[in-house]
């Protein structure tokens, strides 16, 4: 809840001010704006992750996967208030962040992010040809679970907006059943292989969107999809 995250952040705030230079100083500020993230303070956010940006003797790592985060502040602020020009700005981001990063063995995680961050702009910019093929690549060019995940789920996304809901519960339930291991995009999947399930006729998807819904929030309470499931599951007819 609110508070485990608020204590977290005490914990952190002393981590920082006994240890200005620790050795653990960078993935203690990126936990501290993703904290601050999730409890809705945007300014908090970038103050953490701005500060990762400006120290100096910090490694590249640490400094780009700031800067994808606050990229990623930006996207997410565009998709809420449906702002075409500042998700197209993110987009231009991150395809900078994507060629600072790409080829480079330590830089490969931000890079991963970076192209799933390109996939989800075109996803909201309603690009869905593009954004399909973009997350079909991002699929078959990796083995690790959690971009997997991150495909998928866009994929499923993409195929959820043009309302072919089977297509999109093979994507979504892919990642629940094959790439469980990241907390966020299993709760995201549950929560729309559910809505998808939903969106459906017939008592069988009913009973199975009421299944997934209360799995999505029971497993993962903490997460923005356990709170939306707690809601949605109350259109389930």
């Amino acid at each position: 809840g609110a508070g485990d995250f608020q204590n977290a952040i005490l914990a952190w705030d002393r981590y920082e001010k006994d240890f200005p230079r620790g050795k653990y100083l960078p993935k203690v500020l990126v936990s501290k704006g993703l904290a601050w993230l999730a409890l809705g303070d945007e300014a908090k956010a970038r103050s953490s992750f701005g500060k990762i940006e400006r120290l100096k003797g910090l490694p590249d790592s640490a400094k780009m996967k700031a800067k994808y985060w606050m990229i990623k502040i930006s996207q997410v602020k565009g998709e809420k208030a449906g702002n075409a020009a500042l998700i197209n700005q993110a987009l231009t981001q991150y395809k900078a962040l994507l060629a600072e990063t790409e080829g480079r063995a330590e830089l490969q995680e931000v890079a991963i992010l970076a192209r799933l961050g390109i996939g989800d702009c075109l996803l909201a910019l309603e690009k869905y040809g593009e954004a399909l093929a973009f997350f079909k690549k991002i699929a078959a060019s990796s083995d690790e679970a959690d971009v997997l995940a991150g495909a998928y789920n866009g994929l499923g996304r993409c195929h959820f907006a043009k309302e072919e809901w089977s297509e999109a519960l093979v994507c979504f339930l892919r990642t629940v059943i094959l790439y469980d291991g990241n907390q966020e995009q299993t709760a995201m999947a549950l929560y729309y292989a559910a809505k998808s399930y939903n969106l459906r006729q017939g008592t069988d998807y009913k009973v199975r969107a009421r299944s997934l819904y209360r799995e999505c929030f029971n497993k993962y309470p903490s997460t923005q999809w356990a709170r939306k499931a707690k809601q949605d599951i109350l259109t389930v007819r």
